[in-house]
């Protein structure tokens, strides 16, 4: 009775009323994150922290970022959000995340009446729409700042896929929904699928099968894919390691099953995975999952071939078509992503349609009723309550690195930056026994030299610990047999490494009044950073090259240069006012 009564006061006001409880709902569980801090590291500092001079509204700045790609994708139109932020609110939060949750309000929003459109009711799309907008794989494409990607790209290609099933005509590719998909592309190349979602819906309800319709309909569409996959591939396809051919296909098995599995039992979420080790309990799992798929199928296509064919084939080909992009096809990306929650903000949507039409087929037959509500409802509850806490992980850079390494086994990169960051808290202890876990950490898929990295990251975090507890003989010592260890490794080659390994040498060497070998090796930082007009740490070490070599007025200047870039810099506004008392000290 409660439930009729629901219904018909959804259906008497149209579909406003349960559009708004999802927005509602969704809001409540996100709200608290808009309180977050813009992190100091983890993508936010490239994106807004060191990226500040490029964020004031100009036509300079706007040409920049329709002229270049960012991190190896092209995507002007989250960085102009960006830009809208920072003259909103400069570096505080709380902009930067209010704006991430209004794009997921607006992906939501095109999710709801994308399921509208497909004939679904009222109350099931509220359900649908909401095990999406607020199922814990999304938070971190909503609390994340610097995956706003994420929820502009879901925003636009949401929206697009609305207007293209409700106005669609045979062998005529509307207006509208080629410009949405044309700013989905700008936010995210991951949506290079839409033109194959498109065709999908028209052998839905066209049934056509000749592929010169599609390629006819379709071409400027395919056209815009293929320029941004070229654009994507020429900045990221020499980014990760190669790796052998069975691996390859092992992984690409286990993330269809994975990102499947975790879209309706999400269970022990984690910002980032480890490498996926391969052991026979994985092959037998493959082994269930996807036999058990087959035979589902071929059941569906007994029972209901036209159904099977037109209504269940064209989403499973969706869901595996939106996944391709991240699913280990390609070797984009970096190579520490084998998988990632966010991957699976677009391809999920498929997934929950085709449960969605499952049930409205099926629930007469074997009377789900108040079943699916109550477990729904459920569900649902548990969803949220899930996200809020998964949510509180992404308040801080700390937070995000003490949660990671907890997950069994931790991603070995996790091990290393939690272990730096307790070394800036003083926090030597610690630091100390995350180098002994590193050292002996071995994983099925690490080879040598992986071993042999993780070895000499290992001794380098007990030189540090060594130079910040005061002993910077011993300290010089163990840093100089890195460093001879470093030029042979792969390691030699990650600038963040050599920049952080020159610098404790640099301070090391200062702190025993030792100028001119500090000197070298703050020069020694300088040819690793990249886009020098930009990058406030070029003027901030050049500063100190030129402040070393006692040239202070040369110094000062490149030191306001580093202001300008980086306002808030303590270190920066330090040397600043030290070389403007000692100038003025010495004109008296």
């Amino acid at each position: 009775m409660l439930k009729k009564s629901i219904t018909k006061f959804f259906n008497e006001r149209g579909n406003c009323l349960p559009l708004f409880l999802v927005i509602i709902v969704t809001a409540a569980v996100f709200a608290y994150s808009c309180t977050f801090p813009v992190m100091e590291s983890w993508d936010d500092d490239g994106y807004v922290l060191n990226n500040m001079s490029r964020l004031s509204f100009s036509i300079k700045n706007i040409i920049y970022w329709l002229r270049h790609c960012f991190w190896g994708n092209y995507t002007p139109l989250v960085m102009f959000s960006y830009m809208a932020d920072y003259n909103i609110s400069g570096i505080d939060g709380s902009s930067y995340h209010v704006q991430n949750l209004l794009w997921h309000i607006i992906a939501v929003s095109g999710v709801f009446y994308c399921f509208r459109q497909l004939k679904i009711n009222t109350w099931l799309c509220v359900i649908g729409a909401l095990f999406f907008a607020i199922h814990p794989q999304r938070v971190e494409s909503v609390v994340w700042v610097a995956e706003r990607r994420d929820v502009m790209c879901g925003a636009f290609y949401f929206w697009a896929l609305f207007f293209y099933i409700k106005n669609n005509e045979y062998g005529r590719m509307k207006i509208l929904p080629f410009v949405l998909y044309a700013c989905a592309l700008l936010s995210k190349p991951m949506a290079v699928s839409l033109p194959f979602i498109f065709a999908l819906y028209d052998f839905h309800v066209f049934r056509e099968t000749k592929i010169k319709y599609y390629l006819k309909k379709f071409w400027p569409a395919f056209l815009v894919a293929a320029l941004i996959t070229l654009i994507t591939a020429a900045q990221q396809m020499n980014s990760v390691r190669e790796i052998s051919v069975l691996r390859k296909i092992l992984i690409i098995a286990y993330n269809y099953m994975w990102y499947f599995s975790e879209n309706f039992i999400p269970y022990n979420l984690c910002p980032i995975y480890p490498a996926l080790s391969i052991s026979p309990a994985l092959i037998v799992s493959l082994i269930i999952f996807y036999l058990s798929a087959f035979i589902i199928v071929l059941i569906i296509f007994r029972k209901n071939r036209d159904w099977a064919l037109y209504s269940v084939l064209p989403l499973i080909c969706a869901y595996i078509i939106s996944l391709a992009p991240v699913a280990g096809f390609c070797k984009f990306g970096s190579a520490i992503f084998e998988r990632a929650d966010r991957y699976n903000y677009l391809p999920s949507i498929f997934l929950t349609a085709w449960l969605l039409l499952l049930i409205r087929r099926y629930r007469d037959k074997i009377q789900l009723g108040r079943l699916y509500s109550a477990v729904s409802i459920i569900c649902l509850a548990i969803f949220g309550l899930y996200s809020f806490y998964y949510s509180l992980t992404w308040k801080s850079y700390e937070a995000l690195l003490r949660s990671c390494v907890l997950y069994n086994p931790p991603n070995n990169s996790t091990l290393r930056l939690l272990a730096f960051t307790e070394i800036q808290n003083s926090n030597y202890q610690q630091a100390a026994e995350l180098a002994d876990f590193i050292r002996a950490f071995r994983q099925e898929w690490m080879s040598e030299r992986d071993i042999s990295e993780n070895i000499l990251i290992s001794d380098f975090i007990k030189a540090s610990i060594e130079y910040k507890s005061g002993d910077s003989e011993k300290a010089l010592k163990m840093l100089h047999a890195v460093e001879r260890r470093l030029v042979k490794s792969s390691l030699a080659k990650d600038s963040g490494i050599v920049k952080s390994l020159c610098m404790a040498l640099a301070e090391a060497y200062l702190a025993r009044g030792n100028k001119a070998m500090a000197l070298k090796y703050y020069e020694n930082i300088i040819p690793f950073l990249s886009d020098r007009q930009y990058n406030y740490e070029y003027y901030f070490f050049s500063g100190i090259c030129l402040l070393l070599s006692g040239k202070d007025r040369e110094a000062l200047s490149s030191f306001e240069k580093a202001h300008q870039l980086k306002p808030d810099n303590e270190r920066i506004i330090h040397n600043i006012q030290s070389i403007k008392e000692r100038i003025s000290g010495i004109s008296h």
